[in-house]
């Protein structure tokens, strides 16, 4: 793990994307001389190998499943056919099973330089961190340690008084607000470029006083209306972590939520001493699903309770319907149509198509991995489409 401190590296940063991006057309390079390279050959399903990591595997023909639908899927991703291309990793969990895991990517990308990782398995999941985070505020708050979600945001930080553009709105803020990013201050990281200066989340990981950066923003709205996602906002929140439990938040999270789970391989690039509570880790996918299992089965991951229940349950109930955008504390909440059959879902979502989605009808939890960073490229993955007809039919 490495600190992150040049403006080039600082410059591409870590968000959550609000939906799942449909496919809108095709591409090809038509002027090329070169004969095209021979097809991949088609992929066989495969039952996933024992590690001794915590996960019971199972054979998914042995269950009755279509396994045809997994094969395709592949097959398509491996012929970077349009709507499947820029994936690195799918992995599928069915009733507490491992039945399907299959890592795409052959080489690191450029996140990977931030923590110095070199392990393929180990992947940037970006904003999936959020979530992360909320389970911890979950813990910290059963612990005593924060008092609770309508706890004003501004009480634990009376050191950074006077604030700039103080008000009653901003005075108002409550962790809730934040957890639900509606938040009111003024916040913009969706409509400008992440790489230009003008990017306020960029601004704030550049800046030597982030948090000061932030607390001193102006109000737009009254807290609790608007919905305006900010990974500065995240970041906050793992500050009061740090703050109330005189632990880094990296620790925190290590001791009380990633060690308990047996979830040893980790990674993070660093923020002034700390992880970014909004960004930073590197997880593999078995660990990615460990803890969206460990969410679907009420906060219990092997008999142990690791986030309290009732938290797994507030965090990911609706809490903000904004027309597509529908959002717990820092988790997504959507429904999918297979067939005209609805399968609701909740999911934590990270920048490149890094996905934790839970479907709890269905017993069920997937992990997503993508490298979709340049422009133009997540318009080229189909991910709902990916899900219902392929591997939701595979679950149903």
């Amino acid at each position: 793990m490495k600190s992150i401190v040049s403006r080039q590296l600082t410059s591409l940063l870590c968000i959550a994307i609000i939906t799942i991006l449909p496919a809108c057309g095709g591409s090809g390079d038509s002027g090329s001389t070169n004969p095209p390279p021979p097809p991949p050959a088609p992929y066989q399903y495969q039952t996933p190998q024992a590690k001794g990591d915590g996960w019971q595997v199972a054979s998914a023909q042995d269950m009755g499943m279509d396994v045809q639908l997994v094969e395709s899927l592949i097959d398509s991703i491996n012929e970077n056919q349009f709507g499947f291309r820029n994936m690195d990793g799918v992995l599928i969990i069915k009733d507490q099973q491992l039945i399907f895991d299959h890592l795409l990517r052959t080489e690191l990308d450029v996140s990977d330089g931030w923590a110095e990782n070199t392990n393929l398995q180990l992947h940037a999941v970006h904003s999936v961190t959020k979530s992360v985070m909320s389970a911890a505020i979950g813990i910290a708050i059963e612990r005593g340690e924060i008092g609770g979600v309508q706890d004003r945001a501004l009480d634990y930080f009376d050191d950074f008084n006077p604030l700039a553009n103080d008000s009653e709105a901003k005075q108002a803020m409550t962790i809730e607000n934040w957890l639900t990013m509606q938040h009111g201050l003024e916040w913009n990281e969706w409509d400008v470029n992440y790489l230009s200066d003008q990017n306020q989340n960029k601004q704030m990981i550049d800046s030597p006083t982030p948090m000061r950066l932030l607390l001193d923003l102006p109000s737009v709205s009254q807290p609790g209306t608007d919905f305006t996602y900010s990974t500065g906002i995240s970041y906050a929140l793992g500050r009061i972590i740090a703050r109330t439990s005189g632990q880094r938040f990296y620790d925190y999270v290590i001791d009380n939520i990633l060690t308990p789970m047996g979830i040893n391989e980790v990674d993070a690039w660093f923020m002034q001493n700390d992880v970014h509570a909004g960004s930073a880790l590197y997880l593999t996918m078995r660990g990615m699903a460990k803890f969206g299992q460990m969410y679907m089965d009420g906060g219990v991951w092997q008999g142990q309770q690791i986030v309290p229940a009732a938290w797994v349950e507030q965090s990911t109930q609706l809490h903000v319907d904004q027309g597509n955008i529908q959002y717990g504390y820092q988790w997504w909440l959507r429904d999918f149509n297979v067939g005209g059959t609805q399968v609701s879902s909740y999911f934590a979502n990270g920048w490149g198509g890094q996905y934790i989605l839970v479907f709890p009808d269905l017993n069920s939890v997937v992990v997503l991995l993508g490298r979709r960073y340049e422009d133009g490229q997540a318009q080229q993955t189909d991910v709902t489409m990916m899900l219902e007809s392929y591997i939701l039919p595979f679950l149903m």
